[in-house]
């Protein structure tokens, strides 16, 4: 696949941060000691095996990120989980009674405290704005743990103008802060380009809701397995319209495609029993679900729900909060509860957990 990107200036910076983290300390060392910083060999000989480790480690996470790498990310989580095991060492080393110097300088527990401190809060706010750049489509479509923004697979409407070119379709996946989308093969913009987007959903009262988005396109891919064919990423900005559009997408989001957990499981339903009809989940969340069935209730009706499992029934009230008798945004007919009242909680809990870890985020 062969993608145009932009990188997000965030990503540029703290790569770039990992880039001085070896130089200042190599600095750091050689003033220290009084070496001469054009003598590498006295100078890393000075270095603790820790410090080249983090020094070393520092270098991948920098190269990863900036060419947009997993192993970028993953190197970060490395490099965060030894300083944070080293630290928790020496806190503890600390309260045993032991005692750390730095060339005959002592080192106080609360020195230590202070370190531990700081360090969990540079690594922190590192992984926040990291996972915060890359919410967007700024690297793959395909899951690779970066985004905070769950993406999902969502077949809405859309239309979308750059300069005096329009082009239109469904959407690929999307989040509330960016979409990925197909366009024809003549598509000739490149990353940087200004987009106008409008997106066809429902809003907070379940009516037609057209939302505008004024975007930037950070993506483009051309599909080797599909010659000629093309996808763009876009990242929603922000105005007073495309704010308001992306707060409606969020609650239809939160409310029609929350993370949910594909599972094929009977399902009773009723406003006067539990035995009324009988159809399928499609899938389910810890305060949700969604029923594939002909069966059509009003939003705001509240029925009862039975999930027979292996180890009994688990009997629910729930409230229709979403109707969906046509079979749009590519659900099949049917409706989405929300769960008000659970009657064998230790069992629902339980049985979801087993759904959750055998599914994993399917939608």
């Amino acid at each position: 696949m062969r993608t145009l990107r932009i990188t997000p200036i965030p990503v540029i910076l703290i790569a770039f941060i990992f880039l001085l983290i070896p130089v200042l300390s190599y600095l750091a060392t050689a003033d220290f000691y009084f070496l001469q910083f054009w003598k590498p060999i006295q100078v890393f000989g000075r270095m603790q095996p820790i410090q080249l480790t983090i020094l070393l480690i520092s270098i991948v996470v920098a190269i990863g990120i900036i060419i947009r790498k997993k192993f970028g990310y993953y190197s970060f989580l490395l490099l965060a989980g030894v300083l944070i095991l080293y630290n928790v060492w020496l806190v503890a080393s600390s309260f045993w009674g032991n005692s750390f110097h730095i060339d005959g300088f002592p080192l106080t527990r609360q020195d230590i405290l202070m370190n531990f401190s700081l360090t969990l809060f540079l690594l922190g706010s590192v992984y926040y704005f990291l996972n915060q750049e890359v919410s967007a489509p700024y690297f793959s479509p395909l899951p690779r743990g970066w985004r905070i923004n769950p993406r999902e697979t969502i077949p809405l409407h859309f239309k979308i103008i750059i300069q005096s070119s329009t082009f239109s379709g469904k959407t690929i996946n999307l989040s509330s802060s960016g979409a990925m989308l197909p366009v024809v093969k003549s598509f000739e913009f490149e990353p940087g380009e200004n987009v106008q987007m409008e997106l066809h959903f429902e809003d907070r009262d379940g009516r037609a809701f057209k939302g505008i988005f004024q975007s930037i396109l950070v993506r483009v891919d051309s599909l080797d397995y599909l010659p000629g064919e093309r996808q763009i990423g876009i990242r929603f900005l922000s105005d007073k319209i495309t704010d308001e559009s992306k707060n409606q997408l969020f609650y239809f989001l939160k409310e029609r495609y929350v993370p949910r957990y594909l599972v094929q499981s009977e399902v009773r339903f009723g406003d006067l029993s539990y035995e009324d009809y009988k159809n399928q989940l499609a899938n389910i969340s810890s305060n949700g679900m969604y029923i594939n069935t002909n069966v059509n209730y009003p939003k705001g009706k509240d029925i009862f729900i039975r999930i027979p499992t292996l180890s009994g029934n688990i009997d629910l009230k729930g409230r229709v909060t979403w109707s969906n008798p046509n079979g749009e945004f590519g659900k099949e007919k049917g409706f989405g509860i929300e769960i008000s009242n659970n009657k064998n909680p230790l069992r629902f809990w339980t049985w979801l957990l087993k759904i959750r870890t055998q599914k994993l985020h399917t939608r």
